[in-house]
């Protein structure tokens, strides 16, 4: 099959749909040609006549999608996007119905499943995480069907469950096929309703009237608007919400207001405005603005989206996403019915056995995670709450308390200004310095924190390497050579961390890693030499040209360090990372029966970022030894806190939230007495139990939730947040109890991190996430550190700063640790 190789500096979004849409059917032809050769029995099942082989077939389309997704990362035009997410639902389609709905090729899977030797621990990880794909599309139910189900006593996973009979498994397979369709048509409605509705008011809404039935609300909302907000209404404008210079707080990122469309004409920027169709930049935006006006609007604009209360009326109970939600609750039910489960989180966990993805059941998860840290965090989160409606008064003057659109910009201006070293400015806090010359600290940076896992990473000669054969401009290659191997080179870093106007709107990132070419698992049949033998990763950044001129500041050397654990998970890993094929995916996504499109990511794609991240933070002569002597006494003096209000960060009320979400997300899809509840049942009980303030009657937030009712969502997983902190601050806790924090250069400090080397980064995504946990930890992840963190966090005061009022001596045990 032929491979697409783009030549970045040149790329027409014309070329890439037509390119890559020819490679999916490429695809799909080969498909159906093993599916003949495994039929007629034209070839012996082995694993390199069927895995080997898929990997062939996968490689091509795959490799070229990664490329066009790593471009999006810093590439700020709309249809970019849209032509990938229309790329990608082709091939999740195709794969869908050529892959893992085969029912040919899931026997052969299983066949060479029984050949491997136990021992053959990645080969045998791949193919059952294949099998996995397999079954949750429908594969084991279509080869009963068939006739063709095998006998698995010696399996952990029963791979052939469905035991109801040829009929019925046919009568299965057709309302599955049923239940798909309507599930997508519900998901892109749901998404369609989202989009029309991202405007506060604009031409496009009134002329969209007539299909969302919304005409008088959207004739009558000029007179709802304060009046900066009137040209909106003007023929000409976007639709966006107009910025102001002015409306954004000191906190503001450096690269924001180009996020917001902003451009730098004569030392001040004009043309900013709100997209309110993307939730990163909004609540964002709510964090960063100081005009409280302004805040209401983006605020109540953002949370009712696609809810009756924008659509109003009778026509807005169809148009709107609310009974679309309940819709999905029962399609959902029902696909897990037609799969032999009792419930879609049953269905969900059991397509996660094997990948061991989580807790290993959705009880085990909320006893034993989620709510021993509600009960932790919910009387932390009612101190944070009183001292932050206290602070909120005299700094922010926001008076008598804070209502819902203050609460996002309170906690972020709390937080900044609390971080600033005692007595000291932003203009004059040490952590703002720039001391460290760029290119060596950069070169410093990869090369010590190569070091601790046993590599040699080093700046390649310019011209070398692969950022000139991909055309990516101003980009340096650094090369990663496994120094315990005899030099055996692993992969590339390509790095290139100037100033781009165009990328935080992308990125909403000082530094963002992207994976950008994973290599071919059999070099001599890789259809590309770029990928013949080397993965390669990229560093986008948008670091302000002081950073380039003068130098980094240590918060920006420290983004650049994690980043490079992102890139290093990336490179290092022995199994190719599969984004678009399920490899990367130990849970429902790709093409899940019921499910129709997600890709979320592995427990574990961010876990070295974030490590790397956390070492750092705690250890100051780990920052002067991987930063350089340049950074001087601040380097010590980086973690000291501001503690004169009480509390050092607000940190329970923003993770009460996700918590809230995530159990909101369980409770939907779970059996029992939940799912004879509404969605606002639900959500309002819960709330009750998480949050210490109260629920706004207007906030219909998950009316707007793609990512759980999105055609890209993860039903069942938005705990995701909380277990990626879980993970990593339990791997931080092995290394505290190998007493890093005395000496992090320690003998036993060193084996720890050679022993994370061996067992997370090396078997990548062949072995399951809590396998790879495991073999590191000698056991599963426990959330007693996360909750330490939170102990740290709140070195209370026996006094509130702001208040006569004692804390309570019960509530001060609780933050003992």
């Amino acid at each position: 099959m032929r491979l697409i190789t783009f030549r970045l500096d040149g790329i027409k979004l014309e070329h890439i749909f037509s390119g890559i849409s020819k490679l999916i059917i490429e695809y799909q032809v080969a498909l159906s040609q093993l599916t003949e050769d495994i039929k007629s029995k034209t070839i012996p099942i082995t694993y390199e006549n069927v895995v080997s082989k898929l990997d062939e077939i996968v490689f091509p389309v795959q490799h070229s999608l990664q490329l066009v997704e790593s471009l999006g990362a810093t590439n700020n035009n709309p249809a970019w996007r849209l032509i990938l997410s229309r790329l990608v639902t082709k091939l999740l389609r195709a794969q869908s119905e050529h892959l893992y709905s085969n029912a040919e090729i899931y026997g052969a899977l299983h066949k060479v499943l029984l050949q491997l030797d136990p021992q053959d621990e990645l080969k045998r990880g791949v193919v059952e995480q294949l099998l996995d794909e397999g079954w949750s599309n429908g594969a084991a139910l279509a080869s009963t069907a068939a006739g063709k189900a095998e006998p698995c006593s010696s399996c952990s996973t029963p791979h052939f469950p469905h035991k109801n009979g040829k009929d019925n498994c046919r009568k299965s397979l057709s309302q599955l096929s049923y239940l798909r369709s309507e599930l997508t048509k519900t998901e892109n409605m749901f998404e369609q309703m989202v989009t029309n509705s991202a405007y506060v008011s604009t031409p496009e809404t009134i002329s969209q009237a007539s299909i969302t039935g919304r005409y008088d609300n959207a004739r009558r909302i000029g007179a709802h608007l304060p009046g900066f907000l009137t040209n909106v209404l003007v023929p000409n404008s976007p639709g966006y919400i107009p910025v102001a210079e002015s409306d954004l707080s000191p906190s503001a990122p450096y690269w924001f207001p180009y996020a917001l469309g902003g451009k730098q004409e004569g030392g001040y920027f004009k043309d900013m405005r709100v997209n309110l169709s993307i939730d990163k930049s909004a609540n964002m935006f709510l964090c960063h603005c100081s005009n409280r006006e302004l805040r209401q609007v983006v605020w109540r604009a953002l949370v009712q989206r696609a809810s009756q209360r924008t659509f109003g009326g009778s026509s807005g109970q169809h148009a709107s996403n609310d009974g679309r939600i309940e819709q999905m609750r029962r399609l959902r039910a029902q696909v897990a019915s037609t799969m032999g489960a009792p419930d879609w989180l049953s269905l969900v966990w059991r397509r996660t056995a094997t990948s061991g993805r989580g807790p290993s059941s959705p009880d085990a998860l909320v006893d034993e995670v989620l709510e021993p840290i509600r009960k932790k965090l919910f009387s932390l989160g009612k101190i944070e709450w009183r001292i932050l409606n206290e602070w909120a008064e005299p700094h922010l003057r926001i008076s008598p308390s804070l209502e819902h659109y203050d609460i996002a910009y309170a906690i972020e201006q709390y937080n900044f200004t609390m971080s600033l070293a005692p007595g000291s400015s932003l203009s004059t806090d040490p952590r703002c310095r720039r001391v460290l010359p760029f290119e060596a600290s950069v070169d410093r940076i990869f090369e010590r924190l190569g070091d601790l896992f046993g590599l040699k990473v080093v700046r390649l000669p310019p011209g070398a390497g692969h950022a000139t054969r991909l055309c990516i401009a101003d980009s340096v290659s650094y090369e990663v050579v496994d120094a315990d191997r005899r030099g055996v080179k692993l992969g590339e870093i390509l790095v290139n961390l100037n100033s781009k106007h165009h990328f935080g709107a992308a990125s909403f990132d000082n530094v963002t890693p992207v994976p950008l070419v994973t290599r071919f698992p059999l070099p001599s049949k890789s259809p590309s030499p770029v990928a013949a033998e080397v993965s390669i990763a990229c560093m986008f950044g948008n670091l302000p040209s002081d950073a380039i001129r003068i130098g980094l500041s240590e918060i920006e050397a420290l983004d650049i360090a994690s980043a490079f654990g992102r890139c290093l998970q990336h490179v290092v890993s022995r199994t190719p990372s599969y984004a678009f094929t399920g490899l990367t995916t130990p849970m429902p996504g790709a093409s899940f029966a019921g499910s129709t499109g997600g890709i979320p990511v592995r427990d574990n794609a961010f876990l070295t970022q974030d490590l790397i991240r956390l070492l750092l933070i705690r250890s100051g002569p780990m920052r002067q030894a991987i930063f350089g002597d340049a950074l001087g006494d601040s380097g010590t003096n980086c973690v000291v806190v501001n503690n004169a209000h009480g509390i050092s960060r607000v940190m329970a009320l923003p993770f009460l939230r996700i918590l809230y979400e995530s159990r909101f997300d369980l409770e939907l899809w779970a059996g029992g007495q939940s799912a004879w509840k509404t969605w606002h049942a639900l959500s309002e009980s819960l709330w009750l139990q998480h949050m210490p303030y109260a629920y706004h009657p207007d906030d219909h937030w998950a009316c707007s939730a793609l990512g759980i009712f999105g055609s890209r969502g993860i039903p069942g997983m938005r705990y995701f947040e909380v277990w990626r902190q879980v993970i990593a601050l339990d791997c931080l806790s092995a290394f505290t109890e190998a007493g890093f924090e005395k000496q992090w250069d320690a003998q036993q400090v060193k084996d720890l991190f050679t022993r994370y080397r061996k067992t997370v980064l090396d078997p990548g995504t062949a072995l399951s996430c809590r396998d790879i946990f495991q073999a590191f930890r000698g056991r599963d992840p426990l959330p007693d550190a996360l909750l330490k963190t939170f102990d740290v966090s709140h070195k209370l005061l026996r006094r509130s700063a702001f208040s006569s009022n004692p804390v309570p001596s019960e509530v001060v045990a609780t933050q003992q640790i």
